[in-house]
């Protein structure tokens, strides 16, 4: 029987090389999925104000087109299969509901 005695040891250096890493992974379903891995682990987050941060999304808002079909798109965005017929909308609940009988 061989002996194991080197696998713990293996799992220390392992463990000590692998520290946790923040990395952000935005699937957009528009190609390869966006992946953001910060530089600096010792950077502190940035204050804004209301107006700085207002600014700042308004500059990045110029550069957003909206979608030619934008009722496609959302069904894209939500997984959701094209559906027919009529339905109501409940605000309170936020249902739908088929106007047509059987559905």
């Amino acid at each position: 029987m061989k002996s194991l005695g080197w696998w713990p040891l293996l799992w220390v250096l392992l463990a000590a090389c692998g520290g946790a890493r923040q990395v952000v992974r935005l699937e957009t379903g528009e190609g390869a999925p966006l992946v953001h891995v910060p530089r600096d682990a010792d950077a502190a987050p940035v204050s804004l104000d209301e107006d700085d941060f207002q600014e700042g999304v308004a500059e990045l808002a110029r550069d957003v087109r909206p979608p030619v079909r934008p009722q496609e798109a959302a069904r894209r965005l939500f997984e959701m299969d094209a559906r027919g017929g009529t339905y109501t909308f409940e605000p309170r609940s936020r249902r739908r509901t088929s106007v047509e009988p059987g559905e």
